[in-house]
Protein backbone atom coordinates (compact mmCIF):
# COMPACT_ATOMS: atom_id res chain seq x y z
CA UNK A 1 0.00 0.00 0.00
CA UNK A 2 2.88 2.01 0.60
CA UNK A 3 4.01 2.21 -3.08
CA UNK A 4 0.48 3.13 -3.80
CA UNK A 5 0.59 6.72 -1.89
CA UNK A 6 4.30 7.45 -3.81
CA UNK A 7 2.63 6.50 -7.16
CA UNK A 8 -0.75 8.82 -6.06
CA UNK A 9 1.73 11.80 -4.93
CA UNK A 10 3.59 11.43 -7.82
CA UNK A 11 0.04 11.79 -10.22
CA UNK A 12 -1.24 14.58 -8.49
CA UNK A 13 2.28 16.16 -8.73
CA UNK A 14 2.40 15.55 -12.66
CA UNK A 15 -1.08 16.70 -13.39
CA UNK A 16 -1.38 19.47 -11.48
CA UNK A 17 2.34 20.43 -13.28
CA UNK A 18 1.03 19.68 -16.92
CA UNK A 19 -2.16 21.78 -16.34
CA UNK A 20 -0.40 24.52 -14.79
CA UNK A 21 2.10 24.63 -17.86
CA UNK A 22 -0.20 24.09 -20.30
CA UNK A 23 -3.14 26.21 -19.20
CA UNK A 24 -3.67 29.06 -21.87
CA UNK A 25 -3.15 32.78 -20.24
CA UNK A 26 -5.64 34.54 -19.64
CA UNK A 27 -6.72 37.67 -20.86
CA UNK A 28 -5.76 40.38 -18.17
CA UNK A 29 -9.27 43.09 -17.38
CA UNK A 30 -12.57 42.16 -16.06
CA UNK A 31 -15.30 41.02 -18.38
CA UNK A 32 -18.79 42.55 -18.78
CA UNK A 33 -21.67 40.51 -20.40
CA UNK A 34 -24.89 42.48 -20.58
CA UNK A 35 -27.59 40.31 -21.19
CA UNK A 36 -30.09 42.84 -21.92
CA UNK A 37 -27.67 43.81 -25.01
CA UNK A 38 -27.08 40.15 -26.21
CA UNK A 39 -28.06 40.92 -29.72
CA UNK A 40 -25.41 43.00 -31.26
CA UNK A 41 -25.60 44.35 -34.99
CA UNK A 42 -22.59 43.01 -37.23
CA UNK A 43 -22.02 45.47 -40.19
CA UNK A 44 -19.57 44.19 -43.18
CA UNK A 45 -18.36 40.94 -45.07
CA UNK A 46 -20.34 38.62 -42.78
CA UNK A 47 -21.49 35.76 -44.43
CA UNK A 48 -18.44 33.49 -43.65
CA UNK A 49 -17.44 35.19 -40.52
CA UNK A 50 -21.32 34.83 -39.34
CA UNK A 51 -21.59 31.04 -40.36
CA UNK A 52 -17.96 30.22 -39.17
CA UNK A 53 -18.14 31.80 -35.61
CA UNK A 54 -21.83 33.64 -34.68
CA UNK A 55 -24.07 31.19 -34.71
CA UNK A 56 -26.91 32.74 -33.01
CA UNK A 57 -29.35 36.12 -33.11
CA UNK A 58 -27.11 38.44 -34.16
CA UNK A 59 -28.47 40.98 -36.75
CA UNK A 60 -26.36 41.03 -39.55
CA UNK A 61 -26.04 44.06 -42.07
CA UNK A 62 -24.07 43.86 -45.45
CA UNK A 63 -22.05 46.40 -46.31
CA UNK A 64 -18.95 47.58 -48.31
CA UNK A 65 -16.20 47.26 -46.92
CA UNK A 66 -12.87 46.51 -48.88
CA UNK A 67 -10.68 44.31 -48.06
CA UNK A 68 -7.33 44.94 -46.93
CA UNK A 69 -3.51 43.46 -46.77
CA UNK A 70 -1.92 42.31 -43.83
CA UNK A 71 1.03 39.39 -43.30
CA UNK A 72 0.43 36.79 -40.70
CA UNK A 73 2.46 36.91 -37.28
CA UNK A 74 4.17 33.79 -35.31
CA UNK A 75 0.44 32.74 -33.95
CA UNK A 76 -0.94 32.77 -37.57
CA UNK A 77 -2.79 35.58 -36.93
CA UNK A 78 -3.22 38.92 -38.80
CA UNK A 79 -0.27 41.49 -37.97
CA UNK A 80 -1.70 43.43 -34.92
CA UNK A 81 -0.65 46.64 -36.59
CA UNK A 82 -1.60 46.20 -39.98
CA UNK A 83 -4.99 45.65 -37.89
CA UNK A 84 -4.70 49.02 -36.04
CA UNK A 85 -3.86 50.96 -39.21
CA UNK A 86 -7.31 49.73 -40.58
CA UNK A 87 -9.33 50.49 -37.82
CA UNK A 88 -7.70 54.48 -38.29
CA UNK A 89 -8.26 53.83 -42.04
CA UNK A 90 -12.22 52.97 -41.11
CA UNK A 91 -12.11 55.78 -38.33
CA UNK A 92 -11.14 58.64 -40.86
CA UNK A 93 -13.58 57.46 -43.68
CA UNK A 94 -16.15 58.14 -41.33
CA UNK A 95 -17.84 54.35 -41.38
CA UNK A 96 -18.55 54.71 -37.90
CA UNK A 97 -20.93 57.45 -39.05
CA UNK A 98 -22.27 55.24 -41.90
CA UNK A 99 -23.15 52.42 -39.77
CA UNK A 100 -25.10 54.40 -37.80
CA UNK A 101 -26.88 56.50 -40.60
CA UNK A 102 -28.08 52.62 -41.43
CA UNK A 103 -29.29 52.69 -37.64
CA UNK A 104 -31.28 55.89 -38.02
CA UNK A 105 -31.98 55.90 -42.02
CA UNK A 106 -29.79 59.26 -41.99
CA UNK A 107 -30.84 60.67 -38.90
CA UNK A 108 -34.47 60.87 -39.33
CA UNK A 109 -36.34 58.19 -37.80
CA UNK A 110 -36.10 55.20 -35.24
CA UNK A 111 -37.85 52.81 -36.36
CA UNK A 112 -35.17 50.53 -37.00
CA UNK A 113 -33.61 50.84 -33.72
CA UNK A 114 -37.20 49.88 -32.74
CA UNK A 115 -37.67 46.63 -34.54
CA UNK A 116 -34.40 46.00 -32.82
CA UNK A 117 -35.07 46.93 -29.76
CA UNK A 118 -38.71 44.72 -29.77
CA UNK A 119 -36.33 41.37 -31.75
CA UNK A 120 -33.85 42.51 -28.03
CA UNK A 121 -36.40 42.00 -25.30
CA UNK A 122 -35.48 39.58 -23.39
CA UNK A 123 -38.27 35.99 -23.32
CA UNK A 124 -39.93 36.06 -19.97
CA UNK A 125 -39.20 40.08 -18.78
CA UNK A 126 -42.92 40.81 -18.66
CA UNK A 127 -42.40 44.62 -17.86
CA UNK A 128 -40.36 45.10 -20.72
CA UNK A 129 -41.98 43.24 -23.04
CA UNK A 130 -45.54 45.13 -21.57
CA UNK A 131 -42.99 48.30 -22.70
CA UNK A 132 -42.19 46.82 -26.24
CA UNK A 133 -46.32 46.13 -26.74
CA UNK A 134 -47.09 49.44 -26.22
CA UNK A 135 -44.04 51.01 -28.79
CA UNK A 136 -45.11 48.59 -31.11
CA UNK A 137 -49.10 49.43 -30.99
CA UNK A 138 -47.50 53.46 -31.66
CA UNK A 139 -47.23 54.41 -28.28
CA UNK A 140 -44.17 56.82 -27.06
CA UNK A 141 -40.88 54.78 -27.39
CA UNK A 142 -39.04 57.50 -24.57
CA UNK A 143 -39.73 54.42 -21.86
CA UNK A 144 -37.31 52.69 -23.92
CA UNK A 145 -34.75 54.97 -24.56
CA UNK A 146 -32.26 53.85 -21.87
CA UNK A 147 -33.29 50.45 -21.70
CA UNK A 148 -33.27 49.16 -25.74
CA UNK A 149 -32.41 52.05 -28.34
CA UNK A 150 -29.18 53.37 -26.20
CA UNK A 151 -27.89 49.33 -26.06
CA UNK A 152 -28.07 49.29 -30.20
CA UNK A 153 -26.32 51.80 -30.67
CA UNK A 154 -23.38 51.10 -28.25
CA UNK A 155 -22.56 47.44 -29.76
CA UNK A 156 -21.87 47.84 -32.93
CA UNK A 157 -19.67 45.97 -35.37
CA UNK A 158 -17.75 45.78 -38.72
CA UNK A 159 -16.81 42.95 -40.35
CA UNK A 160 -13.65 43.42 -42.72
CA UNK A 161 -11.33 40.88 -44.45
CA UNK A 162 -7.61 39.79 -45.00
CA UNK A 163 -7.14 37.62 -48.13
CA UNK A 164 -4.74 34.99 -47.71
CA UNK A 165 -3.19 32.23 -50.40
CA UNK A 166 -2.99 28.58 -49.12
CA UNK A 167 -2.41 24.93 -50.83
CA UNK A 168 -4.86 21.87 -51.77
CA UNK A 169 -4.66 18.81 -53.64
CA UNK A 170 -6.90 18.25 -56.72
CA UNK A 171 -8.07 15.45 -58.08
CA UNK A 172 -4.91 14.56 -59.59
CA UNK A 173 -3.45 15.00 -56.81
CA UNK A 174 -1.77 17.87 -57.81
CA UNK A 175 -1.16 20.93 -55.47
CA UNK A 176 -3.05 24.09 -56.53
CA UNK A 177 -3.19 27.56 -54.74
CA UNK A 178 -6.64 28.79 -53.20
CA UNK A 179 -7.53 32.14 -51.55
CA UNK A 180 -8.80 32.68 -48.39
CA UNK A 181 -10.45 35.49 -46.54
CA UNK A 182 -9.65 36.01 -42.66
CA UNK A 183 -12.23 38.08 -40.94
CA UNK A 184 -11.18 40.70 -38.38
CA UNK A 185 -13.50 42.44 -36.22
CA UNK A 186 -13.76 46.03 -35.30
CA UNK A 187 -15.97 47.89 -32.96
CA UNK A 188 -17.62 51.04 -33.12
CA UNK A 189 -16.61 53.26 -30.49
CA UNK A 190 -20.27 54.96 -29.26
CA UNK A 191 -20.26 55.05 -25.33
CA UNK A 192 -23.49 56.15 -23.82
CA UNK A 193 -23.15 60.11 -23.80
CA UNK A 194 -22.53 59.86 -27.19
CA UNK A 195 -25.47 57.20 -28.03
CA UNK A 196 -27.77 59.67 -25.99
CA UNK A 197 -26.28 62.63 -28.35
CA UNK A 198 -27.84 60.28 -31.25
CA UNK A 199 -31.16 60.27 -30.03
CA UNK A 200 -31.40 63.75 -29.41
CA UNK A 201 -30.25 64.59 -33.12
CA UNK A 202 -32.74 62.69 -34.70
CA UNK A 203 -34.76 65.01 -37.21
CA UNK A 204 -32.01 67.85 -36.51
CA UNK A 205 -29.85 67.39 -39.69
CA UNK A 206 -27.47 70.10 -38.85
CA UNK A 207 -26.51 68.70 -35.52
CA UNK A 208 -26.77 64.67 -36.51
CA UNK A 209 -24.10 65.63 -39.64
CA UNK A 210 -21.58 66.79 -37.62
CA UNK A 211 -21.55 63.55 -35.38
CA UNK A 212 -18.19 61.41 -35.63
CA UNK A 213 -17.05 58.51 -34.43
CA UNK A 214 -14.42 56.28 -33.78
CA UNK A 215 -13.68 52.46 -35.04
CA UNK A 216 -11.24 50.64 -33.08
CA UNK A 217 -9.80 46.60 -33.69
CA UNK A 218 -12.19 44.05 -31.54
CA UNK A 219 -10.35 40.81 -32.11
CA UNK A 220 -8.10 38.98 -35.46
CA UNK A 221 -9.40 35.53 -33.99
CA UNK A 222 -11.25 33.55 -35.99
CA UNK A 223 -13.21 31.13 -34.59
CA UNK A 224 -16.17 31.32 -31.42
CA UNK A 225 -14.42 30.41 -28.50
CA UNK A 226 -10.74 32.76 -28.96
CA UNK A 227 -12.97 35.51 -30.25
CA UNK A 228 -15.69 35.49 -26.95
CA UNK A 229 -12.77 35.65 -25.13
CA UNK A 230 -11.92 39.10 -26.81
CA UNK A 231 -15.12 40.06 -27.37
CA UNK A 232 -18.37 39.22 -24.92
CA UNK A 233 -20.51 40.83 -27.09
CA UNK A 234 -20.23 37.94 -30.06
CA UNK A 235 -21.10 35.23 -26.82
CA UNK A 236 -24.24 33.43 -27.20
CA UNK A 237 -25.97 34.50 -23.64
CA UNK A 238 -29.46 34.92 -21.99
CA UNK A 239 -30.28 34.66 -18.67
CA UNK A 240 -31.74 32.37 -15.72
CA UNK A 241 -35.40 32.29 -15.82
CA UNK A 242 -36.14 29.63 -13.23
CA UNK A 243 -34.24 27.75 -10.63
CA UNK A 244 -36.53 24.31 -10.43
CA UNK A 245 -35.85 23.01 -12.61
CA UNK A 246 -33.35 25.58 -13.66
CA UNK A 247 -34.04 26.99 -17.57
CA UNK A 248 -32.61 29.76 -19.39
CA UNK A 249 -34.42 31.61 -21.94
CA UNK A 250 -31.82 30.81 -25.09
CA UNK A 251 -32.31 27.67 -26.72
CA UNK A 252 -31.99 25.70 -30.32
CA UNK A 253 -32.98 28.42 -32.16
CA UNK A 254 -29.57 30.96 -30.59
CA UNK A 255 -27.58 27.48 -31.36
CA UNK A 256 -28.04 25.94 -27.96
CA UNK A 257 -28.03 21.78 -27.90
CA UNK A 258 -27.91 19.32 -25.39
CA UNK A 259 -24.62 18.79 -23.40
CA UNK A 260 -23.35 22.77 -24.23
CA UNK A 261 -21.98 23.64 -21.02
CA UNK A 262 -23.18 27.19 -19.62
CA UNK A 263 -21.46 29.63 -17.29
CA UNK A 264 -23.36 31.94 -15.16
CA UNK A 265 -22.07 35.59 -13.87
CA UNK A 266 -23.71 37.66 -11.13
CA UNK A 267 -23.20 41.48 -12.53
CA UNK A 268 -20.45 43.27 -9.64
CA UNK A 269 -19.17 46.85 -9.58
CA UNK A 270 -15.97 47.54 -8.66
CA UNK A 271 -14.53 50.67 -6.82
CA UNK A 272 -14.25 52.72 -9.90
CA UNK A 273 -17.99 52.15 -10.85
CA UNK A 274 -17.53 50.06 -13.64
CA UNK A 275 -19.69 47.08 -14.29
CA UNK A 276 -18.38 43.89 -14.45
CA UNK A 277 -19.62 40.19 -14.35
CA UNK A 278 -18.17 37.78 -11.78
CA UNK A 279 -18.68 33.64 -12.46
CA UNK A 280 -20.51 31.89 -10.11
CA UNK A 281 -21.67 28.89 -11.78
CA UNK A 282 -21.38 26.23 -14.61
CA UNK A 283 -23.86 24.05 -15.73
CA UNK A 284 -24.46 21.60 -18.68
CA UNK A 285 -27.69 21.74 -20.49
CA UNK A 286 -30.05 18.71 -20.10
CA UNK A 287 -32.91 19.50 -22.31
CA UNK A 288 -34.09 22.22 -25.18
CA UNK A 289 -36.43 23.68 -27.18
CA UNK A 290 -36.60 26.44 -29.58
CA UNK A 291 -36.71 29.51 -27.39
CA UNK A 292 -35.23 27.82 -23.77
CA UNK A 293 -33.22 25.48 -22.17
CA UNK A 294 -33.29 23.12 -19.18
CA UNK A 295 -29.76 23.09 -17.29
CA UNK A 296 -27.95 20.92 -14.62
CA UNK A 297 -25.45 22.67 -12.41
CA UNK A 298 -22.10 20.72 -11.96
CA UNK A 299 -19.67 23.19 -10.32
CA UNK A 300 -20.71 25.85 -7.77
CA UNK A 301 -17.85 28.71 -7.86
CA UNK A 302 -19.02 31.54 -5.50
CA UNK A 303 -22.69 33.18 -4.98
CA UNK A 304 -26.00 32.36 -4.70
CA UNK A 305 -27.52 31.52 -8.23
CA UNK A 306 -30.83 33.98 -8.79
CA UNK A 307 -33.37 34.76 -11.63
CA UNK A 308 -31.68 37.30 -13.97
CA UNK A 309 -28.09 36.18 -13.98
CA UNK A 310 -26.39 35.74 -17.31
CA UNK A 311 -25.91 32.50 -18.86
CA UNK A 312 -23.25 32.17 -21.46
CA UNK A 313 -22.68 29.85 -23.68
CA UNK A 314 -19.38 28.67 -23.13
CA UNK A 315 -17.44 26.34 -25.74
CA UNK A 316 -15.89 23.24 -24.13
CA UNK A 317 -14.67 19.39 -25.17
CA UNK A 318 -17.44 17.56 -23.72
CA UNK A 319 -14.89 15.48 -22.22
CA UNK A 320 -12.43 14.95 -19.17
CA UNK A 321 -8.52 13.39 -19.54
CA UNK A 322 -7.49 11.92 -16.31
CA UNK A 323 -4.36 10.65 -14.63
CA UNK A 324 -5.12 7.97 -11.48
CA UNK A 325 -2.96 5.79 -9.52
CA UNK A 326 -4.26 2.42 -9.24
CA UNK A 327 -3.90 -0.15 -6.06
CA UNK A 328 -5.41 -3.62 -5.71
CA UNK A 329 -3.75 -6.10 -3.03
CA UNK A 330 -0.43 -6.22 -3.26
CA UNK A 331 -0.52 -4.56 -7.04
CA UNK A 332 0.15 -1.01 -7.48
CA UNK A 333 0.57 1.31 -10.76
CA UNK A 334 -1.28 4.14 -12.38
CA UNK A 335 -3.75 4.48 -15.80
CA UNK A 336 -4.55 7.34 -18.35
CA UNK A 337 -8.12 7.60 -18.17
CA UNK A 338 -10.18 9.35 -21.28
CA UNK A 339 -14.06 10.08 -20.78
CA UNK A 340 -16.31 11.13 -23.52
CA UNK A 341 -19.62 12.61 -22.76
CA UNK A 342 -21.76 10.58 -25.31
CA UNK A 343 -25.49 11.66 -23.89
CA UNK A 344 -27.54 13.88 -21.75
CA UNK A 345 -30.83 12.84 -19.84
CA UNK A 346 -33.52 15.94 -18.62
CA UNK A 347 -32.74 14.37 -15.19
CA UNK A 348 -29.08 15.77 -15.97
CA UNK A 349 -27.73 12.05 -16.07
CA UNK A 350 -24.87 12.17 -18.57
CA UNK A 351 -23.66 9.01 -20.23
CA UNK A 352 -20.24 8.49 -20.60
CA UNK A 353 -17.74 6.44 -22.52
CA UNK A 354 -14.74 5.72 -21.38
CA UNK A 355 -11.15 4.58 -22.40
CA UNK A 356 -7.88 3.73 -20.40
CA UNK A 357 -4.67 2.63 -20.85
CA UNK A 358 -2.46 1.59 -17.33
CA UNK A 359 0.29 -0.15 -16.05
CA UNK A 360 0.93 -1.95 -12.80
CA UNK A 361 3.28 -3.96 -10.89
CA UNK A 362 3.15 -6.75 -7.96
CA UNK A 363 5.13 -6.21 -4.84
CA UNK A 364 6.58 -9.71 -3.83
CA UNK A 365 6.56 -9.26 0.20
CA UNK A 366 9.48 -10.56 2.59
CA UNK A 367 11.64 -11.03 -0.12
CA UNK A 368 10.11 -13.97 -1.36
CA UNK A 369 10.84 -15.20 -4.81
CA UNK A 370 8.84 -16.47 -7.58
CA UNK A 371 9.49 -20.34 -9.13
CA UNK A 372 6.37 -21.35 -11.08
CA UNK A 373 6.32 -21.45 -14.45
CA UNK A 374 3.62 -23.76 -16.03
CA UNK A 375 5.91 -24.83 -18.53
CA UNK A 376 8.68 -25.56 -16.49
CA UNK A 377 11.22 -23.90 -18.85
CA UNK A 378 11.43 -21.11 -16.72
CA UNK A 379 11.36 -20.99 -12.81
CA UNK A 380 13.88 -17.94 -11.90
CA UNK A 381 11.36 -15.58 -12.35
CA UNK A 382 10.84 -11.63 -10.62
CA UNK A 383 6.89 -11.02 -9.43
CA UNK A 384 4.36 -10.14 -12.17
CA UNK A 385 3.24 -7.06 -14.29
CA UNK A 386 0.50 -6.41 -15.92
CA UNK A 387 -0.56 -3.77 -18.94
CA UNK A 388 -3.91 -3.02 -20.03
CA UNK A 389 -6.26 -0.99 -22.49
CA UNK A 390 -10.22 -1.31 -22.31
CA UNK A 391 -13.43 0.74 -23.01
CA UNK A 392 -16.69 0.88 -20.94
CA UNK A 393 -19.13 2.92 -20.37
CA UNK A 394 -20.70 5.27 -17.29
CA UNK A 395 -23.87 6.76 -16.30
CA UNK A 396 -22.56 10.09 -13.63
CA UNK A 397 -24.94 12.47 -12.09
CA UNK A 398 -23.77 15.82 -10.40
CA UNK A 399 -25.57 16.76 -6.95
CA UNK A 400 -24.79 20.16 -4.84
CA UNK A 401 -22.95 21.70 -7.47
CA UNK A 402 -19.85 19.71 -6.86
CA UNK A 403 -19.65 16.16 -6.64
CA UNK A 404 -20.16 13.59 -9.04
CA UNK A 405 -21.18 10.11 -8.63
CA UNK A 406 -20.66 7.73 -11.44
CA UNK A 407 -21.54 3.56 -11.47
CA UNK A 408 -18.80 2.12 -14.31
CA UNK A 409 -17.64 -0.47 -16.03
CA UNK A 410 -14.92 -1.15 -18.62
CA UNK A 411 -14.24 -4.31 -20.75
CA UNK A 412 -9.81 -4.72 -21.17
CA UNK A 413 -7.63 -6.91 -22.60
CA UNK A 414 -4.74 -7.17 -19.86
CA UNK A 415 -1.70 -8.44 -20.67
CA UNK A 416 0.64 -10.34 -18.00
CA UNK A 417 4.12 -10.64 -17.91
CA UNK A 418 7.00 -12.05 -15.33
CA UNK A 419 10.54 -11.34 -16.08
CA UNK A 420 13.22 -13.76 -15.62
CA UNK A 421 14.96 -13.23 -12.86
CA UNK A 422 18.95 -13.33 -14.15
CA UNK A 423 20.03 -12.32 -10.63
CA UNK A 424 18.82 -15.39 -8.87
CA UNK A 425 19.66 -17.63 -11.49
CA UNK A 426 23.06 -16.44 -11.32
CA UNK A 427 23.38 -17.17 -7.66
CA UNK A 428 21.50 -20.98 -8.22
CA UNK A 429 24.60 -21.46 -11.07
CA UNK A 430 27.38 -19.68 -8.37
CA UNK A 431 25.98 -22.73 -5.73
CA UNK A 432 26.17 -25.39 -8.47
CA UNK A 433 22.43 -25.55 -8.48
CA UNK A 434 21.36 -25.54 -12.22
CA UNK A 435 18.89 -28.65 -12.70
CA UNK A 436 18.08 -26.72 -15.99
CA UNK A 437 16.62 -24.03 -14.33
CA UNK A 438 16.09 -20.65 -16.79
CA UNK A 439 15.38 -16.66 -16.44
CA UNK A 440 12.98 -16.95 -19.30
CA UNK A 441 9.98 -14.25 -19.23
CA UNK A 442 6.71 -15.57 -19.19
CA UNK A 443 3.67 -13.57 -20.91
CA UNK A 444 0.41 -14.18 -20.15
CA UNK A 445 -3.39 -12.91 -21.75
CA UNK A 446 -6.50 -12.04 -19.78
CA UNK A 447 -9.75 -10.28 -20.01
CA UNK A 448 -10.19 -8.03 -17.09
CA UNK A 449 -13.41 -6.48 -16.46
CA UNK A 450 -13.93 -3.40 -13.40
CA UNK A 451 -17.05 -3.05 -12.23
CA UNK A 452 -17.25 0.41 -9.89
CA UNK A 453 -17.91 3.68 -8.70
CA UNK A 454 -16.46 7.17 -9.06
CA UNK A 455 -17.06 9.68 -6.75
CA UNK A 456 -15.78 12.67 -8.50
CA UNK A 457 -15.23 16.62 -6.33
CA UNK A 458 -14.90 20.14 -8.05
CA UNK A 459 -11.50 21.64 -6.14
CA UNK A 460 -11.58 24.33 -9.13
CA UNK A 461 -13.11 23.42 -12.83
CA UNK A 462 -12.57 21.61 -14.98
CA UNK A 463 -10.08 19.50 -12.52
CA UNK A 464 -11.65 17.04 -10.40
CA UNK A 465 -10.47 15.07 -7.48
CA UNK A 466 -11.83 11.37 -8.60
CA UNK A 467 -11.95 8.30 -6.34
CA UNK A 468 -12.62 5.07 -7.76
CA UNK A 469 -13.64 1.82 -5.87
CA UNK A 470 -14.67 -1.82 -6.50
CA UNK A 471 -14.63 -5.26 -7.72
CA UNK A 472 -12.38 -6.30 -10.89
CA UNK A 473 -12.82 -9.85 -12.38
CA UNK A 474 -10.21 -11.04 -14.18
CA UNK A 475 -10.44 -14.67 -16.48
CA UNK A 476 -7.22 -15.93 -17.70
CA UNK A 477 -7.30 -17.38 -21.23
CA UNK A 478 -3.94 -19.83 -21.35
CA UNK A 479 -1.81 -21.62 -19.12
CA UNK A 480 0.85 -18.82 -18.95
CA UNK A 481 -2.09 -16.41 -17.80
CA UNK A 482 -3.03 -19.25 -15.01
CA UNK A 483 0.74 -19.29 -14.12
CA UNK A 484 0.72 -15.63 -13.21
CA UNK A 485 -2.63 -15.66 -11.05
CA UNK A 486 -0.92 -18.99 -9.06
CA UNK A 487 1.95 -16.89 -8.55
CA UNK A 488 0.37 -14.19 -6.93
CA UNK A 489 -0.64 -16.24 -4.43
CA UNK A 490 2.40 -17.09 -3.15
CA UNK A 491 2.51 -14.05 -1.85
CA UNK A 492 -1.13 -13.19 -0.71
CA UNK A 493 -1.30 -10.89 -4.03
CA UNK A 494 -4.97 -11.20 -6.50
CA UNK A 495 -5.54 -9.98 -9.28
CA UNK A 496 -9.17 -10.20 -9.37
CA UNK A 497 -10.62 -8.43 -6.17
CA UNK A 498 -10.96 -5.09 -5.33
CA UNK A 499 -8.97 -2.10 -6.65
CA UNK A 500 -9.03 1.70 -5.99
CA UNK A 501 -7.86 4.62 -7.75
CA UNK A 502 -7.01 8.00 -7.21
CA UNK A 503 -6.10 10.89 -9.12
CA UNK A 504 -7.14 14.21 -11.21
CA UNK A 505 -9.45 14.10 -14.31
CA UNK A 506 -9.80 17.73 -15.91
Amino acid sequence: MKHFYKIAALVLILIIGVSTAGAKKKKSGRVFYDSKSWIVNVFGNTEEYMSQTIRHKIESFPMAIPMFSASFDKDGLPDEKACEDEARRLTEEGYGKKIVDILTLNGESENTLRRLAIANVQKGDIELANENMRVSEGDNASNLLAEDYLPILMHNYIVAEVPYTYKVKDKNDNYVEKTGYWPVLFKVDIDKEQAFDIMSCLGDKERYDKLHFNVSLASRQKYYNDIIEEVPDMAVRGVLTQRAPARINIGSDAGISKGDLISFFGQRVDKEGNMYSKRISRARVSAVWPEYSQVNFEAKMSGNRKNGDVAVKTPDSKSWFGLLATWSPHIWGGKILSDIFSGYTRAGIIHHFLMDLGFSMSDCPNNKFLYYAPDKDANCLKSPMFWNIGMGYGLSKTFVGFFDFMPFFIVQYEGGFMPGNKKLLKEYEAAGEDYGKQAKTIYGNFLRVPVGLRFSFNIGYPTRLAIEAGWAFNVAFDNNAKGIKEAMKTFGGKRDGIFINLGLTF
